[in-house]
């Protein structure tokens, strides 16, 4: 049903608000309606007057219409006007992200304080175990349940994605990238996956070239195991390419990228990405390349609109990273 649908004048902000100005104005509905026993066709309204106006090409295509329309209604999101007209279809759909920079913050943080509070009894359990934390690295059970501790990270990952996007906006996992790529699909994550191997394989004799050799390796004992050998495979070629696409491409470069533009998205993200990976003193050196390649995945990302690219391309790299470390020794 076609009807006018003013974003301005449902978040009450002026026609030359800011975006500060409309991202508060947004909080500040949102905080009035959001309750779940608001109408929820109120919610959709305030939800969509926000996908037009804090995106800076939607809002300038409404702008242009709405100056050139007889009368205050105006165009929103993806609507074709009728001639001479300007009433359009509110968009009702939750697939737009529309979590903000303070949501992807708190996220981030939040993970960081699971990761911290949970990682020091784990450790102690482990060098209990182990018979001292000296012997860790030693006893193939205490390496098992050091590596579990990863889990930690990837349960808050997931549960700060629902709870500071999901959940505060009542949107459904489409708007995290959950749905059919819309181009470069099957080919494109084959394409990632050799780039990616590139960068590493020139990043690699670059520090050879410098007399670097990081020690980045899993302990012996994880390869002379089967239960800490068996959790290392599923986590880092089953679980890692889900969680962390969801949490590093489909949430923050997401929610980074309708703010800062995609570019400035993607250097957030990628830098993120990056140092999640920090495990040791030797990781510090791998950092640039997983950016490099955290920043190509989030380019996947925005060209398909889809996550499955970039969760792809992440499996197969793993797998391959795994398969050649097993085949090495």
């Amino acid at each position: 049903m076609a009807t006018d649908f003013d974003p301005y004048g449902i978040l009450q902000v002026p026609a030359s608000a800011r975006q500060e100005q409309i991202d508060e104005a947004y909080r500040k509905q949102y905080a009035a309606h959001g309750s779940d026993q608001a109408p929820d066709i109120r919610l959709r309204e305030i939800q969509a007057a926000y996908r037009v106006l804090s995106d800076p090409a939607e809002r300038r295509l409404y702008d242009e219409r709405r100056a050139h329309a007889p009368a205050p209604t105006a165009v929103a999101e993806r609507a074709v006007p009728f001639e001479g007209e300007a009433t359009v279809v509110a968009p009702t759909d939750t697939e737009t992200p529309l979590w903000t920079t303070g949501d992807i913050i708190r996220a981030v943080l939040s993970v960081i304080a699971v990761v911290i509070a949970g990682s020091v009894p784990i450790y102690l359990l482990a060098g209990q175990v182990a018979g001292s934390t000296d012997n860790i690295d030693k006893d193939g059970n205490a390496i098992a349940i050091v590596l579990m501790s990863s889990l930690l990270f990837q349960a808050a990952a997931l549960g700060s994605v629902w709870y500071f996007g999901l959940r505060k906006y009542k949107l459904s996992i489409r708007s995290l990238g959950f749905r059919p790529p819309e181009t470069g699909w099957p080919w494109l994550p084959f394409v990632l996956v050799m780039a990616a191997m590139a960068i590493v394989v020139v990043y690699s004799l670059l520090l050879d070239a410098a007399g670097i050799s990081p020690d980045t390796d899993l302990p012996d004992a994880v390869y002379d195991n089967i239960l800490p050998l068996a959790i290392a495979l599923v986590l880092t070629v089953a679980v890692a390419p889900v969680v962390e696409e969801t949490f590093f491409r489909g949430f923050v470069f997401a929610g980074l990228s309708r703010r800062f533009g995609w570019v400035w998205g993607a250097l957030g993200s990628g830098t993120l990405f990056g140092a999640a990976h920090l495990g040791n003193a030797g990781y510090l050196y791998v950092v640039p390349p997983i950016i490099a390649i955290g920043v190509m995945f989030a380019w996947a990302y925005r060209k398909t609109h889809s996550i499955y690219t970039s969760m792809a391309a992440h499996f197969l790299f793993n797998l391959i990273q795994m398969i050649a470390v097993l085949a090495y020794r």
